[in-house]
């Protein structure tokens, strides 16, 4: 009989302890995961898109960098003929690079444009990516 009651207070006390430290792993993916998100957010950059280009029905999606390229998901309102060219300036405003690209889409089209910036241009955090 006892050796059945302390296999139960085993089994028990197992199944606490599991719960609380199944509890304590959650929480702590929690916290990293929070932190992460806030370290992310500081130091991301922006992308922003003049008011002539967005009267002529350009929209931005989801863009994406790697150290000297910009790749920004563009999307077609109207048809769109013209040359855009993206600046990008550091958290002080100061511009650091410049690329430009010719693009011919229809209405309704989507899709990433990529703009080169010179090999020298290193995309830095908190810069801004502007559209014009």
């Amino acid at each position: 009989m006892k050796a059945i009651i302390c296999c139960g207070l085993a089994a028990i006390l197992f199944s606490s302890c599991h719960n609380a430290g199944k509890k304590v792993g959650e929480a702590g993916t929690e916290i990293v995961t929070s932190i992460k998100e806030g370290i992310d957010k500081n130091l991301e950059c922006s992308l922003q898109l003049s008011p002539v280009l967005q009267a002529k029905g350009l929209k931005t999606g989801k863009f994406v960098m790697n150290e000297d390229t910009v790749s920004i998901y563009l999307i077609f309102e109207n048809d769109f003929n013209a040359v855009i060219t993206a600046r990008v300036v550091d958290k002080s405003d100061k511009e650091y690079g410049r690329a430009v690209q010719r693009i011919d889409a229809k209405k309704g089209e989507a899709h990433f444009v990529d703009f080169a910036f010179g090999r020298r241009t290193i995309i830095e955090n908190k810069s801004k990516i502007m559209l014009e």
